[in-house]
């Protein structure tokens, strides 16, 4: 009996080391597979947050004007430090590698910095480089609509309001295709869309919302060394029925209009010259308008002068005749416009920018500035008429522009 549980007490005594030292395996397996986890928590978050890029960019504008013309938006009554100032932030997700999700958001000081979405969009690169993408997109008028907006992008101080303010809308909601055809030294680039657009009341000349339907066209782009040669066409319907402005249906509701445009970038280094012209017509008394802007700019050290001369003119005033001697409608339209400055890159990615631009040559119409445009105190059933209170005006402006 006695060697009996002599046996089993040596028995246990051997065995208990074998117990513990299986708990102190078993509790490192599972700090291990803890650890383990932890890294491809961690890994999981690095290869999301390196698929995941953020820029954007900013502009902080002062200006102020010599009477209330309301060129660019500026008047003599203080100095303005919200009508060029802005703030936007793009993100682009890599989802896969042939497709990515974009979007920016901007606020703007002219629109008391309400936050809006410009471009909400996904898109599909095939292998062969062609690019598809769907949602709200930039509208591809201009040789600088991709970075309208951007102000650190271009020498001035801002694109030419004879061209570049003539159509209020910017963005549209559809699809478009980037298709590029690379030859020995140049490459052709197709770009056609096709959607709608809806231009606020606050970007509007006649100040109310107004739809565009059936947005559709192209703009090809051919890159050669140091010259850039574009040209584009795009046309639309419109769609109007704001029942508390009878006065503008018939002059906005179901009208058709096209948008032509050229333009042509040299660019060597030291010196830059660009230009544009653009045509606009539209159905019935909406004004057609030609447009045009040469800028050039010469980069030493940290500095770029630059010199450009705009000028917009409507072409179809016989439509909008008021038959009462000395009225003109407020819709006709004929403007220069000159502007010299400077830019100063003192800092990467920032740039600060001085400007002096005076417009005048309105030949008897309003020059499309709202401080010219008023109604007839004696014949207010003609509509808004060219008031004649201004004829030149001076803009100032500095402007400090930023990338990151």
């Amino acid at each position: 009996m006695k060697a009996s549980a002599l046996s089993v007490l040596i028995a246990a005594s051997l065995a208990a080391p074998s117990v513990v030292a299986d708990d102190s395996e078993s509790a490192r397996i599972k700090s291990l597979e803890q650890r383990v986890s932890e890294l491809e928590s961690d890994a999981q978050l690095n290869s999301w947050l390196e698929r995941f890029h953020v820029n954007g960019f900013a502009s902080m504008a002062i200006g102020r004007a010599d009477n209330n013309a309301g060129y660019a938006g500026y008047d003599d009554e203080d100095f303005d430090y919200e009508q060029g100032s802005l703030f936007a932030v793009q993100t682009t997700y890599d989802i896969n590698e042939n497709m990515e999700a974009t979007m920016q958001l901007i606020t703007r000081g002219r629109q008391d910095w309400e936050p809006k979405i410009e471009w909400a969009f996904v898109s599909y690169q095939f292998d062969n480089g062609t690019k598809v993408r769907g949602g709200k997109l930039r509208l591809p008028f201009y040789m600088l609509s991709d970075y309208l907006e951007v102000g650190y992008a271009y020498p001035w101080a801002r694109p030419s309001e004879e061209v570049y303010g003539v159509v209020p809308v910017t963005s549209y909601t559809g699809i478009d295709v980037l298709h590029s055809v690379d030859f020995e030294e140049s490459t052709l680039t197709f770009q056609p869309i096709l959607g709608e657009a809806t231009v606020d009341s606050d970007d509007s000349r006649l100040g109310v919302e107004t739809d565009f339907e059936k947005v559709m066209g192209m703009a090809t782009t051919y890159d050669w060394d140091e010259l850039t040669l574009r040209a584009s066409y795009f046309r639309s319907d419109t769609k109007f029925d704001d029942a508390s402005r009878p006065d503008l249906v018939d002059l906005l509701d179901d009208k058709t209009g096209e948008f032509f445009g050229v333009g042509a970038r040299w660019d060597q280094g030291d010196w830059m010259v660009m230009a544009e012209f653009t045509r606009i017509e539209v159905d019935d008394a909406y004004p057609d308008t030609d447009s045009v802007y040469i800028g050039a700019t010469y980069r030493f050290d940290q500095f770029s002068p630059y010199l450009m001369y705009s000028w917009v003119e409507s072409k179809d005033n016989d439509e909008r005749e008021i038959p009462i001697p000395g009225l003109v409608s407020a819709l006709d339209v004929e403007r220069a416009a000159y502007s010299a400055g400077v830019r100063w890159d003192f800092m990467t990615g920032m740039a600060l920018k001085l400007d002096l631009t005076y417009t005048d040559d309105f030949d008897e119409t309003t020059g499309g500035l709202p401080g010219n445009i008023g109604v007839s105190p004696d014949f207010p059933q003609v509509g808004a008429i060219n008031t004649g209170e201004y004829d030149d005006s001076f803009v100032y402006s500095v402007v400090l522009d930023v990338v990151f």
